[in-house]
């Protein structure tokens, strides 16, 4: 007998109550206002069906943000990243960071997700903190993870924000480009600030 969650009648009710809570979000209605009445009625789905699956939309709400937080953790695992082989695919190449390709299709399959879950903290730091944890792999340095993290987060609220305009790939090369190449060297140039 298929275990439960493995049912494809079970994970198609439940992507329907979460594709629900979504559209519902992205009305535009409050998150404390949104019912489980609300949720089930937008899917149809009966409200029993919805408490085989969820204790209540605030179980709803976590355990989304945790499997989409637990996929990006996966997506960004690559043991074999070497920065100096990194540099020179890229100068190279113009190939980008492997990690950062599946960093950026991963926002670019959960951008409906990404664009409700902008304005929530805990989501934001759980994303932060996943990046976070994958440059701490790489470097000793918590305050270069830090910052590193912190752009690549800005870059992600940015595309997503403006409606993911460039492709996946295009926003795998650009955040290679902001990792790879120092700050001040991006500022060389015509419109380089001057001391």
């Amino acid at each position: 007998m298929m275990a439960r969650k493995e049912d494809p009648r079970y994970l198609r009710t439940r992507q329907m109550l979460c594709n629900s809570f979504i559209d519902l979000i992205e009305l535009h209605q409050d998150y404390d206002k949104i019912t489980v009445r609300d949720i089930v009625k937008h899917a149809g789905i009966n409200r029993s069906t919805f408490y085989l699956h969820f204790k209540d939309k605030d179980d709803l709400f976590a355990e989304m943000k945790n499997e989409v937080i637990l996929e990006l953790s996966k997506s960004l695992y690559h043991p074999t990243y070497d920065f100096d082989l990194a540099l020179q695919e890229f100068n190279d190449h113009a190939k980008p960071i492997v990690t950062l390709v599946s960093l950026s299709h991963h926002v670019q399959r959960y951008a409906r997700f990404y664009s409700v879950m902008l304005g929530h903290g805990d989501f934001l730091k759980g994303v932060f903190d996943a990046i976070r944890t994958v440059l701490l792999k790489m470097s000793d340095s918590e305050l270069d993870a830090d910052y590193t993290a912190g752009g690549i987060l800005g870059v992600i609220s940015h595309w997503v924000r403006n409606g993911l305009k460039e492709s996946a790939d295009e926003m795998s090369l650009w955040l290679t480009r902001a990792v790879l190449i120092p700050v001040g060297l991006a500022f060389r140039g015509p419109e380089a600030p001057t001391a």
